[in-house]
């Protein structure tokens, strides 16, 4: 087998399915996932991509441990990484954030869509809700 199907060929399970040495060092069949969130108070939808857990790690090291800590600058950052499409910037997300307009439930089920594809535990889920109360699922 050349090196292409070898690559191209995903990690085998063992029986039972429970997955080989091999299959979790590879690394070749990781996949994250991804939701889509349909916002209508914007008229639109916005699709969430899952990270990987390196890149988990990374953000959340430049995010404070608290909730009162969260600044506009960090959640823009927060939907830079995660909100997959449309695709902004942490700047622009700091633009949309900082519209006076901008409906607070939009930010809380966009953040609840994060903790959901990313399955983040319910108190950090409470948190990230308790920053905008009155947002409905």
């Amino acid at each position: 087998m050349t090196d292409v199907q070898a690559a191209a060929k995903p990690a085998e399970a063992a029986t039972d399915g429970f997955l080989t040495k091999d299959a979790l060092t590879s690394g070749t069949h990781f996949k994250t996932e991804e939701g889509t969130l349909d916002l209508p108070e914007l008229g639109g939808k916005v699709l969430i991509r899952g990270v990987s857990f390196k890149e988990q790690r990374q953000i959340q090291a430049q995010l404070p441990n608290t909730i009162q800590g969260f600044t506009i600058k960090h959640t823009a950052l927060s939907l830079s990484k995660y909100v997959k499409t449309p695709e902004l910037t942490q700047d622009e997300w700091e633009k949309v954030l900082s519209n006076p307009k901008l409906p607070a439930t939009a930010v809380t089920r966009i953040n609840k869509k994060i903790a959901e594809v990313m399955e983040i535990s319910e108190d950090e889920e409470t948190a990230v809700a308790d920053e905008f109360p009155g947002a409905e699922d």
